[in-house]
């Protein structure tokens, strides 16, 4: 399963010298838009399909080279991938107030994007439907309001197919499909377990591959669902992961991409996963070497930090965090961005030692995070009861990688609960939870795991049963094996020793689940 970097290299160099790889216009002629000019709105075009693509230095260059024709073009200004998140508030207020001169769709559309709650976005996307129903958008749209980890995504999936009925070879919709149909870390369980539902997305992702063989995002997502589904029994499935990570890598190099970042991350996460530690930390760090951006740089570096949580290795993932902020004066950040970093950083360092059983590095941690959260929201001028709207209208918690958005005071107060549980100060987290029941915001996941860490078993499974995620399941697996059912225990635990590495909720679970698992399998 080795492949050292020197040979990846080699190998993308002979491929990028061979024949040009043919490209393919793949994105699809949506509902009418408006703009007083048509160069404008080609621009506009060209830059979703590379924001589907995550090719996202390209996509803002492409809206704003639409706005310099249009400034007040109104989709560009609305889907405009803006990180700074003022500049991103202008440009929303630029659409807003050009609203009442806009088509129909474009004012739902608006709606739909702004709408913090994914209900109300449904919503919205129904009404396109009913205005536009021969126009696959509306049911992608909707299909979008559903949560694609969720474990069950039927009624996604008919979304995504009734606008694959509408127009065959649209690729947001194929795409769509088979990543909802497939992805997930309950469905990364069945592919690795299932050989019958393994094999039927085998055979859905060649036949998605074989309808858009040259499009980046479909070969790297393919790759991904493939390495989730690795298994000792079988090679061919991680074969098939970095054949596919190594084909859009290609297509990347040749074509200049900056998502060749993203790409030589993800291939250190595979290489994570299949146990070749050395090569994928290697990898995620030549990521951060060659990053295009300030925003590839920090998140790659936050990835790094994940790698070193999910082999379990907490001291260099702190010492990573802590020289990195260290530094955080030499990478030309902006302010905001330093402010974001000094975010996520304490946050995840708080995260870090509460599971280490470091209470008082725990404490300091969780007291810098809402200290730098605090300075984030007077930075931005917000008042403490509008940030968990803006953060939503604005559309930037989604893959939120840095966990930056955690500033807002409810998940603040939320987090220090959260430590404050695993570092075994339970009256204070009592307190939060009671009061979050209260105000009609109950979270089960982390009232489970508080009676569970308080030794009622039976009431934090009974919470536990509520909860879709996939951390609370170790504690879960804990109640289990102290009830004496260690049958259900090895089950709960089999189902996530092999979690992805996606974010940081698998990456704290991952390790101590399969020490776990060992141990009560002996």
């Amino acid at each position: 399963m080795r492949l050292t970097n020197f040979c990846l290299v080699l190998f993308v160099m002979f491929f990028s010298c061979s024949d040009k790889v043919i490209k393919k216009k793949t994105y699809q002629k949506s509902i009418d838009i408006q703009s007083s000019n048509p160069k404008s709105i080609e621009f506009y075009q060209d830059a979703k399909l590379k924001l589907f693509n995550g090719e996202y230095i390209e996509a803002k260059q492409g809206f704003l080279s639409a706005l310099r024709l249009d400034p007040d073009f109104f989709m560009a200004n609305t889907d405009i991938n803006e990180n700074n998140i003022k500049l991103k508030q202008t440009f929303l207020n630029k659409a807003k107030g050009s609203i009442q001169k806009v088509s129909e769709f474009e004012k739902l559309y608006f709606d739909y994007i702004t709408s913090p709650r994914r209900i109300d976005r449904r919503e919205f996307a129904k009404k396109i439907q009913e205005k536009y129903p021969n126009n696959f958008e509306g049911y992608i749209m909707e299909g979008l309001t559903h949560y694609w980890w969720s474990n069950n995504t039927v009624e996604a999936q008919n979304l995504f197919k009734k606008a694959i009925e509408l127009d065959p070879n649209n690729l947001e919709a194929n795409y769509y499909y088979i990543n909802y149909k497939y992805n997930g870390a309950g469905k990364a369980f069945m592919l690795r377990n299932e050989s019958s539902f393994y094999n039927e997305f085998d055979k859905d992702a060649s036949s998605l591959i074989n309808k858009f063989p040259d499009n980046i995002r479909v070969l790297s997502q393919m790759a991904l669902l493939y390495r989730n589904s690795m298994n000792d029994e079988d090679q061919s499935r991680y074969n098939k992961s970095l054949e596919l990570y190594k084909k859009a890598l290609i297509i990347s190099n040749e074509r200049g991409s900056s998502v060749k970042v993203n790409l030589t991350k993800d291939i250190g996460d595979l290489y994570i996963m299949s146990g070749q530690n050395y090569e994928g930390l290697n990898s995620i760090k030549h990521a951060i070497d060659i990053s295009q951006n300030n925003n590839q740089n920090i998140l790659n570096h936050f990835s790094l930090f994940n790698a070193y949580i999910y082999i379990g290795d907490y001291l260099n993932a702190i010492k990573s965090i802590d020289s990195f902020l260290a530094s955080i004066n030499e990478y030309g950040y902006t302010e905001e961005e330093k402010l974001k970093c000094l975010v996520g950083g304490n946050y995840h360092k708080a995260i870090i030692y509460a599971h280490a059983n470091q209470k008082n590095r725990a404490e300091q941690s969780i007291i810098e995070y809402k200290k730098q959260s605090d300075k984030l929201i007077k930075f931005y001028g917000w008042k403490r009861n509008e940030v968990d709207e803006i953060i939503n209208q604005t559309g930037v918690r989604g893959g939120d990688r840095v966990r930056w958005t955690e500033l807002t005071p409810f998940w603040q107060t939320r987090n220090e609960a959260w430590v404050n549980i695993l570092i075994g100060n339970y009256k204070k987290a009592s307190e939060y939870i009671k009061s979050a029941i209260e105000e009609n915001r109950p979270i089960n996941d982390l009232h489970g795991i508080l009676n569970i860490m308080q030794g009622n078993m039976n009431e934090g499974i009974e919470k536990l049963e509520k909860v879709n995620a996939r951390y609370p399941l170790y504690f879960k697996a804990q109640a289990y094996i102290n009830s004496g059912e260690i049958d259900k225990a090895g089950q709960v635990l089999d189902s996530i020793r092999f979690l992805p590495i996606q974010n940081l909720f698998n990456a704290l679970i991952v390790k101590r689940s399969s020490d776990l698992y060992k141990k009560i399998k002996k």
